[in-house]
C-alpha cells in the first residue's frame, strides 16, 4: 500500500509542471493568434465608432485597405438590423488592386444575419494576399428603407485604408473615414507563431505587451519543457531498472 501511495504521489506531482506547460502553450498560441488578427476595428480606444446608414436597394460601402498576412480568408463587418430580418441577399464582392473583376463573392441571406451585431463573410483563403491592397464593397439589391442592416464606421482612417459610400447621405457619412471592419486570415498555429516571433524580433510589442514579456513567456515554456522531457527519462529509466 505504501509503495502504490508513493507511486500516485510521484505521478500526481508531475502533472503540475504539464498543466502549466500546457497553459504557457496556450498563451503564447493565444497571443499569435491577436497578433495576425485583421487591422481593424483594432483602432485606438478614445476612437468612437458609429452608425453612419443603412444599407438599402442604391447605395454601395466600398473600403480599401492593405492585407498584413498571406491567405486572406475572412472580412468582418460590424453592422447590424436591429433584430428584423433584412429583406433579401447581403452581396460581398473583393477585388485586388488592378484587377477589374472581383477574385471572391459572396451573397449571404437575410435570414442568417437577423439580430447579429457583426456580418461576417468567408471565402476560400488568397496565398499571396499579403502585402497588397485590396478593396471590398457591400450591396443590399433587394432591401427597403427600413429593411437593410444598419453600417458602422470611425473618424480614423491610417492602414484601414478608405472609405467609399455610395448613396449615403447625413453628418456621419462626412465623418467617417473608415468601416469598422476586421480582415481575417486562415494561417496554421505555426505560422502564426512565426510571425509573433518575427514582431519582437524587430521590437515591436505583442498585443499583451513589451517583447521582454514574450522572452520571459519563451523562456519559461522551453525550461518546463526541458524540465519534463528529463523527467520523462528518468521515469523510464527508473522503470527499466525496476
Amino acid at each position: 500500500m505504501g509503495g502504490g501511495s508513493w507511486g500516485v504521489a510521484r505521478r500526481s506531482s508531475a502533472l503540475w509542471p504539464m498543466a502549466v506547460g500546457l497553459l504557457l502553450v496556450g498563451v503564447t498560441l493565444g497571443a499569435a493568434e491577436e497578433t495576425v488578427s485583421g487591422i481593424g476595428p483594432r483602432l485606438p480606444e478614445a476612437t468612437a465608432t458609429f452608425p453612419i446608414g443603412e444599407l438599402v436597394r442604391g447605395r454601395a460601402a466600398c473600403q480599401t485597405f492593405r492585407a498584413l498576412y498571406p491567405a486572406l480568408a475572412e472580412i468582418r463587418v460590424r453592422g447590424g438590423s436591429g433584430g428584423r430580418r433584412p429583406e433579401g441577399p447581403l452581396v460581398f464582392r473583393l477585388w485586388a488592386e488592378g484587377v477589374a473583376e472581383p477574385v471572391r463573392t459572396v451573397t449571404v441571406e437575410g435570414a442568417a444575419i437577423e439580430g447579429t451585431a457583426e456580418l461576417s463573410f468567408r471565402f476560400p483563403p488568397i496565398a499571396g494576399s499579403a502585402g497588397r491592397r485590396w478593396r471590398f464593397c457591400l450591396e443590399a439589391p433587394e432591401a427597403g428603407a427600413g429593411r437593410g442592416v444598419v453600417l458602422w464606421g470611425a473618424e480614423v482612417g491610417g492602414e484601414a485604408g478608405e472609405i467609399d459610400l455610395r448613396g449615403f447621405e447625413g453628418e456621419a457619412v462626412r465623418r467617417a473615414r473608415t468601416l469598422s471592419f476586421e480582415a481575417r486570415y486562415a494561417l496554421s498555429p505555426l505560422e502564426r507563431l512565426l510571425l509573433l516571433g518575427q514582431r519582437l524580433a524587430r521590437g515591436k510589442p505583442g498585443p499583451w505587451g513589451s517583447p521582454a514579456t514574450y522572452g520571459v513567456l519563451f523562456g519559461a515554456s522551453v525550461g518546463l519543457t526541458m524540465g519534463l522531457l528529463g523527467w520523462a527519462a528518468r521515469r523510464d529509466s527508473q522503470g527499466g531498472l525496476g
